[in-house]
């Protein structure tokens, strides 16, 4: 339980994100999570513009190559938005036609690979490190998901982290 504690300390004093993780059905939960599991981040913009250019740069820099898997699911952006993604190989982008933010969130982690699927909005970016503290929660095989939860965005004390069981 202290441990639990601590890595709760850690996520709150280190996260400032609407994130949320979930345990791929694959993995095998008698043990843990790969020391450095692949990580599917799955974005759903819909005429998101710069928001969403500056979402993927924040990804492609803070997770390392060989653990990131980057998904874009538009969901029928009419902007362009979305143009310059095809300058960015590693990407894999899927048109949807507004399916709506949690149908289009299904559709990404239908067709993700990693050990652990990351739900991320365009706008959000990521300090270095940030996926560390999720996946040491999710090493706790009693832990199916994670969120860090914002109440108060010009209040960063008031943050909140849940982990689901």
């Amino acid at each position: 339980m202290l441990s639990r504690l601590g890595i709760q300390k850690k996520l709150l004093s280190n996260c400032s994100l609407l994130l949320s993780f979930q345990i791929m059905p694959g993995i095998e939960r008698e043990g843990t999570l790969p020391p450095h599991p692949a990580i599917s981040v799955v974005i759903i913009p819909r005429n998101e513009g710069a928001e969403l250019r500056a979402a993927v740069t924040n990804v492609i820099e803070t997770l390392p190559r060989e653990q990131r898997e980057l998904i874009v699911v538009d969901d029928g952006s009419t902007d362009d938005s979305t143009a310059f993604l095809a300058e960015l190989p590693e990407v894999r982008i899927f048109r949807a036609a507004e399916l709506g933010v949690a149908r289009a969130r299904n559709y990404g982690a239908d067709r993700a690979t990693g050990d652990v699927i990351l739900f991320a909005d365009a706008h959000v970016r990521a300090p270095a490190g940030w996926y560390e503290p999720f996946c040491e929660v999710l090493r706790d095989e009693c832990v199916g998901a994670v969120a860090p939860g914002i109440y108060s965005l010009s209040a960063p004390e008031c943050r909140a982290v849940s982990a689901w069981m």
